[in-house]
C-alpha cells in the first residue's frame, strides 16, 4: 500500500467518530519494526488513526472560568454536520495558530487532496521535504501553506524524529512526565518543539499532543457533537489548572502554557465507565510542570 493511502485512512478516521478496530492499534505499535523512513511515516499515521483522533514549558495559563472552552476550539465553517465537529489542537479562537489552522481546513474543504495524493505517488509530486509532514501532495498545497505561514508569522514543523519512551521523555521533559511508572509511551518530536505520542496504562489508551506556539500545525480532532460534553475546571495533584471535558465516547484534558497548547485525548468516555473521577485521576498522574 502506498504512503498516501495510509494518509487517506488517517483522514477518514479523523472525520469519523467511530473507535478504530484493535487491529489498527496493533499495526500502529509495530509499523516501524522494519525500520526506515517510510516505516516511521506509516507508524506515525497509524498511531494517529489508532487514537481516533488527532486528524499532541512555560508557565501555566489558569482557567479561571469556562469562558474559554470547547466551543472556542471549534473550527468554524469547517464542517456543517454537527456530528462531525473538528476542534483546533493549536489554541483557542483568537490566536494566530487557530486562525492559520482554520484557514488551512477551509482550503481543504474546497480542494481535492485525495486526487492530489493519487497523482503524486511515492515521490510526492516534487513537493519540498518541509511540507510533506503537512500532507501537502502538490505544489498548490505547498504554496497555500507558504501563504498561510507568511500571513500569520508562523514557522514550519521542521524535521521529525521518532523516539521511544526514554529518549522522548529526555527530549520533552526535565523529569518523569508521568508519576505512574506503568504508563508506556512513544512518539515523535519535531525540530520546532511540537510533539505527539501514544500512551497506554493497562487497557486505557490515550494520545498526548503538544503544539508549539509560533508554529503552523494542521492536525485536528473530531469530537462529534459538542453539546454532548460536560466540561469543568480541575487543578491536578501537582497544582496545574486544567480544563477537563467528557462525553459518552471521549475524554479530553486541555492545558495552555506560554510555550504550547496541549491536548490529551482519551479513548474512553462515560459509556465505557470512564467516569469523571477516572479522568481526574489520569490528570493527577501527569506532571505538566516537567515539560520543557
Amino acid at each position: 500500500m502506498k504512503t498516501y493511502e495510509f494518509d487517506a485512512i488517517l483522514k477518514d478516521t479523523l472525520q469519523s467518530s467511530e473507535v478504530p478496530p484493535p487491529g489498527l492499534i496493533y499495526r500502529a505499535k509495530y509499523a516501524a519494526a522494519g525500520g526506515g523512513q517510510r516505516a516511521k511515516h506509516l507508524a506515525r499515521i497509524l498511531a494517529a488513526a489508532a487514537a481516533c483522533i488527532f486528524l499532541v514549558g512555560g508557565s501555566v495559563t489558569a482557567y479561571a472560568t469556562n469562558f474559554l472552552g470547547l466551543r472556542d476550539l471549534i473550527l468554524r465553517g469547517a464542517k456543517p454536520d454537527p456530528s462531525v465537529q473538528l476542534i483546533s489542537l493549536q489554541g483557542f479562537a483568537g490566536s494566530r495558530e487557530y486562525a492559520a489552522a482554520a484557514e488551512w481546513q477551509n482550503f481543504l474543504n474546497t480542494y481535492d487532496a485525495q486526487a492530489a495524493a493519487a497523482a503524486a505517488g511515492n515521490d510526492w509530486g516534487g513537493v519540498p521535504e518541509e511540507y510533506r509532514d503537512y500532507r501537502a501532495y502538490d505544489m498548490t498545497m505547498a504554496e497555500k501553506i507558504r501563504e498561510i505561514t507568511g500571513k500569520y508569522g508562523l514557522s514550519l514543523f521542521g524535521k521529525s524524529t521518532d523516539l521511544a519512551q526514554e529518549a522522548l521523555q529526555a527530549s520533552i521533559a526535565n523529569g518523569p512526565l508521568f508519576t505512574d511508572k506503568s504508563i508506556r509511551f512513544g512518539g515523535y518530536l519535531f525540530e520546532s518543539g511540537t510533539f505527539q505520542f501514544g500512551a497506554e496504562q493497562g487497557n486505557l489508551i490515550f494520545q498526548f499532543r503538544s503544539s508549539r506556539k509560533g508554529v503552523f500545525d494542521n492536525v485536528f480532532l473530531n469530537v462529534g457533537d459538542i453539546a454532548q460534553y460536560a466540561e469543568w475546571n480541575y487543578t491536578n495533584a501537582q497544582g496545574t489548572p486544567l480544563l477537563l471535558l467528557q462525553s459518552r465516547e471521549k475524554s479530553l484534558i486541555l492545558l495552555e502554557t506560554d510555550a504550547a497548547f496541549i491536548v490529551v485525548n482519551v479513548l474512553a468516555g462515560t459509556d465505557g465507565l470512564f467516569a469523571r473521577g477516572e479522568l481526574e485521576h489520569l490528570a493527577d498522574l501527569i506532571d505538566f510542570g516537567q515539560l520543557k
